[in-house]
C-alpha cells in the first residue's frame, strides 16, 4: 500500500484525471467528489459537493482536458471544468472545479456513466428504469462554448494546463513514444 486516505463517505467510483494524472477523483455516497493528489500521501487535495444525493459515477473526456462528468441517484449528470484548479497566472487559483452545466437524462436514478473515448462530448449513462441514455453534451450551448476550444486529438496525453490560462488550445506536455506507435498489432489480423 502506497498511501491511504480518510474519505467523508463510502466511495462509489474513481477516475484518474487524464490530463493531470497525479489527481485521482473519488465519487462519494454523500454526493461529494474528493480529489486526491497522489504526491501528498496523507491529505486530500480538495472536495466539492457535486450532487445532493449519492454521486455514483465520474468520467473524464479523453479529448478535452479538464472535462469531468458526474452522475447521481438524483437523476442528473453534471459537467465540471477541473482545469480551473490547475491554472496559474490568473491571480487566485480556484479551489474546486467549476460547474458548467447539468442535465436530467430521463433514465431514472443514474448508477453508471462513462465518456466515449473517441468523441470529446459524448457520454452514456444507465439508470434504475432499465434505460440507457446517450448524450452528446455539446448540444448544450454552455458546454460547447466553454470547452470547444480545448478539443485535442491526442488521447490519454498529459496536458499543459498552463497554456489554458493563456487562452491557447492545450498542448500535450509529452508525446507518445515511437515505440508505442510501432507496436505489433498482427494479432488483430484475420486468420489466413
Amino acid at each position: 500500500v502506497i498511501a491511504t486516505y480518510t474519505m467523508p463517505a463510502d466511495i462509489e467510483a474513481i477516475a484518474w484525471d487524464k490530463g493531470y494524472p497525479v489527481h485521482l477523483y473519488c465519487a462519494c455516497e454523500d454526493g461529494q467528489v474528493v480529489c486526491i493528489d497522489t504526491r501528498d500521501k496523507k491529505n486530500i487535495a480538495f472536495s466539492f459537493p457535486a450532487h445532493d444525493q449519492t454521486c455514483t459515477a465520474l468520467s473524464f473526456s479523453d479529448k478535452i482536458p479538464g472535462f469531468l462528468c458526474t452522475a447521481s441517484t438524483d437523476k442528473t449528470t453534471k459537467v465540471w471544468d477541473t482545469a480551473v484548479v490547475h491554472e496559474e497566472g490568473k491571480g487566485k487559483k480556484q479551489t474546486q472545479p467549476l460547474q458548467v452545466a447539468f442535465k436530467a437524462l430521463n433514465a431514472g436514478k443514474l448508477f453508471t456513466m462513462e465518456m466515449y473515448g473517441s468523441s470529446p462530448f459524448t457520454l452514456a449513462a444507465g439508470g434504475d428504469k432499465g434505460m440507457l441514455a446517450i448524450w452528446n453534451s455539446d448540444e448544450t450551448a454552455a458546454i460547447k462554448a466553454h470547452f470547444e476550444s480545448r478539443v485535442v486529438e491526442d488521447v490519454n496525453t498529459v496536458f499543459d494546463y498552463a497554456s489554458l490560462s493563456q487562452g491557447a488550445a492545450p498542448a500535450p506536455a509529452s508525446k507518445a513514444t515511437a515505440a508505442a506507435e510501432d507496436e505489433d498489432d498482427s494479432w488483430m489480423d484475420e486468420p489466413a
